[in-house]
């Protein structure tokens, strides 16, 4: 009660103060710099979240070691090749409750149930960070070690895996033929094309699908429209992906596998797998804000560009949407798993000159969970955040990203989860909202 009574009298002091100086055109400078004056001191408590009942359970484990394999040496034998990181994530997921494999027997490792992720005959999407090099993108090792966890399925996998990203550039970042995400130096040459190839050549249905390719406003499968591009599911920028995968299969994000008369949503697996780093903007970039590659910017306007933009749609209404736009994009194919890759943290940036080999720690560590809320609030507050401590990164781009504070992380973050909210998903934020089981490796 006393912090709001404080808080009060902060905000009348203020604008009677501004109003004495100068009246309304100083008003809002000065309610500007003494908000972030007040919020400093504590008199202005940040946000509140919403209240979820229930606990969010995520999963981590730690010390990492780096990968046997070596790119194309022997690949008749090294598509086998497991990652420990991986094997070890599923194998806790699985004791916890949550089975990787959905098959009628269940495994005695525990990966395999009825109720488990993957079906041996799904289309599984994989979409990573790819807009930036270096270590500003999704381990390429990691997802090796996934697909290659996919092909495992003890039923036998008969389905298809595909690795998305739309990098909101021109050209993608899938096929890199150097400084790519992986622990092969000097020249990093494993990029995400290069996995897809090794396992696609042993005769497993895995490609990429740059959705970057695509700016055009198209209509759906059962529309009449065979043209690949983004559906618009709202307002620009809500929109989606609908593409022809490499081996002929149509997917609608948002709506499931199209066989020509109907459209099958269950066997649609998404699987959602950022790298996670510091953003100069938001804070941290990790599960929720990696649906920022699924839209295109370019749909469903003439022109880019300019104020206000996209981004400003993450904390504030925009086009009449609501704040939250990756909650509203993750509302329309919410992700099945969702997997923080924290190998390497880029603590500086988000960007390929900022998130460099040098710069970027090697912390070994995978986190997971279905609710990417709850997932992104640890991984910014208890992985993050200490490396930015450590390393020194100032105090405002600390505080920017700190999930507790009141910054634009926060903002987003609690937007987000409102939307997910209202679209009927499940997703908590704060110190109480998780059950966190781990491992160590080493």
């Amino acid at each position: 009660m006393g912090k709001q009574v404080s808080r009060r009298r902060f905000l009348a002091l203020t604008a009677g103060g501004a109003a004495a100086l100068g009246g309304a055109a100083l008003l809002e400078p000065l309610l500007g710099f003494w908000s972030r004056v007040g919020k400093r001191l504590g008199l202005i408590p940040p946000p509140p979240a919403p209240s979820v009942p229930g606990r969010s359970a995520i999963y981590r484990v730690d010390g990492m070691p780096r990968p046997t394999w070596r790119p194309a040496d022997d690949p008749a034998a090294d598509w086998q090749a497991t990652h420990a990181g991986v094997e070890a994530l599923l194998d806790l997921m699985g004791e916890q409750g949550l089975p990787f494999y959905r098959s009628a027997a269940q495994g005695t490792d525990r990966r395999s149930g009825p109720d488990g992720l993957v079906g041996p005959d799904d289309v599984v999407l994989i979409k990573v960070n790819a807009q930036w090099k270096r270590r500003g993108m999704t381990s390429t090792d990691v997802v090796r070690g996934l697909i290659r966890a996919v092909l495992a399925h003890p039923d036998g996998f008969r389905g298809e895996v595909v690795i998305v990203e739309n990098g909101q550039w021109k050209r993608h970042l899938l096929a890199e033929e150097g400084e790519n995400n992986d622990d092969f130096e000097p020249d990093h040459p494993q990029s995400f094309a290069d996995v897809a190839a090794l396992f696609a050549a042993q005769g497993f249905a895995v490609s990429i699908y740059p959705w970057s390719d695509h700016r055009n406003q198209v209509r759906e499968w059962d529309e009449g429209d065979e043209e690949a591009g983004y559906v618009m599911a709202g307002p620009y920028p809500l929109n989606y992906p609908k593409f022809t995968t490499a081996y002929g299969t149509r997917i609608s994000l948002r709506r499931g596998i199209w066989d020509g008369e109907r459209y099958d949503n269950d066997r649609l697996t998404f699987i959602n797998l950022p790298v996670l780093k510091h953003h100069d903007w938001f804070g941290t970039t990790a599960a929720v804000k990696n649906f920022l590659g699924v839209m295109s910017k370019y749909a469903g306007v003439e022109q880019i560009g300019g104020k206000p933009e996209f981004h400003d749609a993450l904390i504030k209404p925009f086009n009449g949407l609501p704040p939250g736009l990756p909650g509203s994009l993750m509302a329309l194919r919410f992700p099945d798993l969702n997997i923080v890759d924290a190998t390497y943290v880029g603590v500086w940036g988000n960007r390929t000159d900022q998130a460099t080999y040098e710069r970027s720690p090697r912390q070994g560590t995978l986190l997971a969970g279905r609710d990417p809320v709850a997932l992104d609030y640890y991984a910014a507050r208890e992985v993050l955040g200490p490396l930015k401590r450590e390393a020194g990164l100032p105090r405002y781009q600390q505080e920017n990203g700190d999930p507790d504070k009141d910054g634009l992380f926060r903002r987003y973050l609690i937007a987000s989860q409102e939307r997910l909210l209202e679209a009927g998903y499940t997703v908590r934020f704060g110190p109480d909202a998780f059950d966190l089981f781990s491992t160590r490796l080493s």
